[in-house]
Order: C-alpha cells, then structure tokens, then sequence
C-alpha cells in the first residue's frame, strides 16, 4: 500500500494520503494557515485533489477535523466519521471537539456516518471502533500490507491516547489498545508523532503493557 504522511505540522494530527485507484486522505490537521497550505501542497506532489474521493476523520477533535471542510471543498470527497462523534462535527461543538484549545473554531461539517469498510477501489480498508480517547474514535486496518492507521488510540513506542477530555473513557480505551493488539499489524500509523513500518506490533503491545499498568 503506497501511503504518504502529507501533514503533522506544529499542532497538526498525521494526515495520511492513500494512493489508490480512488485516493483517500486519513484526517485533515487544525486548517489553520500555513499549516492547512502545505498539507494541499503536499498533497498535489503526489496527486490531484480532484481525483481524492474519500476523507476519512479517526475521531472528533480539532486536530484532526478542523481542516476537513476546506479539503472537502478542494475536493468534493465524501466525509466520513464515526455516528457516535457525527453530531459535535455536525454542529461545530468548540467544546467537545477541543477547538478552542487550539485557538480555533470549528467549522460545521457536512459529515456521513462511516460503514465497515472504505472503498480505495484496489485496496479496501476495515473500519475498527476503538472507542476510548473519544466516543466515535475509529482505526482503519488494510488487511493485505498489514498496515493499521490508529487514530489517538495507540501511538508509536507504546503510549495511548488520553482518556480525560469529554467523552473520554479509560476502561474503552484499554478494551480498544486490547483490540488492536489481536490484529496482525506491520505498519502502523497513529495520529501524532512518528509511524513505524515493519514492526507494528511492537508497538501496540508496548502501548497494551502501559495501559494495562495504570488499572
């Protein structure tokens, strides 16, 4: 699977472009100025907006949706998100999503409710509920190259997601880490800081042993 990390910048989530017959982008950053302008540019290195039909949003929080309705616009790509974080999208909830942390404000969305699997025309990627760092947060796994986009629910080197901002719930994201950690995993790659390739796993289980150590 060609996968290219096009974001990740100052406060920014990953944003993963999926080159594929039909390309898919894995969540959007803040959009906040020349952070959302790179994101694009990087973007168009690799493939013409136009030709992205689906993006696809892990969770609800500002790091990862604030761009998404500018994107959706340069692209005219179905929205997707998990029913159970649909509404604060919906509505642009600053609280619920953490916009305001961030010193932004969020954008209403025009959002569908996300199925079981993503259609990347030659690859096909399988929808996870991994509540627990939010109600609707979701990991997508692509069965073929093993390869696992993990949202806030595990990170690289073994830490987790928070649990404490509204919606938040430990016992769901220990249920989640426990989860993701049955899967066969190669690559992952999370919502912030670095992905690994190769080793997958490890990581996961490294985050399974740091969460299973605060009960």
């Amino acid at each position: 699977m060609d996968v290219h990390n096009v974001g990740g910048f100052g406060y920014d989530s990953n944003v993963y472009l999926i080159k594929s017959s039909k390309p898919i982008v894995v969540d959007t950053g803040t959009g906040q100025g020349i952070y959302f302008k790179n994101m694009v540019e990087n973007i168009e290195k690799i493939c013409s907006l136009k030709s992205i039909k689906t993006i696809v949003l892990t969770h609800m929080h500002f790091d990862h949706t604030g761009g998404a309705g500018k994107l959706q616009e340069l692209t005219d790509a179905n929205l997707l998100i998990h029913e159970d974080d649909a509404d604060h999208v919906r509505i642009g909830d600053n609280v619920a999503t953490g916009a305001r942390m961030f010193g932004g404000s969020m954008e209403r969305l025009n959002v569908s409710n996300i199925g079981r699997k993503i259609d990347g025309g030659d690859i096909t990627l399988k929808v996870i509920h991994t509540p627990g760092h939010s109600p609707g947060s979701i990991s997508l796994y692509e069965e073929k190259s093993k390869s696992l986009f993990s949202g806030d629910t595990v990170f690289a080197d073994g830490s987790t997601g928070r649990w404490d901002l509204i919606g938040g719930d430990y016992n769901q994201l220990l249920n989640s880490v426990r989860k993701l950690s049955k899967l066969d995993v190669k690559n992952l790659y999370p919502g912030h800081e670095r992905f690994v390739e190769g080793n997958g796993n490890e990581h996961i289980m490294m985050a399974l042993r740091f969460i299973e150590s605060i009960e």
